[in-house]
């Protein structure tokens, strides 16, 4: 019972570390923000009506 018990004290203490570092990387750094765009493709826009829509996927 003693190394079960250690077992569980070791694993408790490391989740508890790599809690403490994660929660102080979430609030003592600050992300670097930059505007982005993204070009949209409007040919499904101007496709007829009824016929089928290619999605990304069948693009490829």
């Amino acid at each position: 019972m003693p190394s079960l018990m250690r077992f569980l004290r070791t694993v408790l203490l490391g989740a508890l570390v790599i809690a403490g570092v994660l929660l102080a990387l979430a609030y003592l750094v600050q992300p670097r923000t930059r505007p982005m765009t993204e070009p949209v493709d409007n040919a499904p826009l101007h496709a007829p009506a009824a016929g089928p829509v290619n999605t990304p996927q069948e693009a490829r």
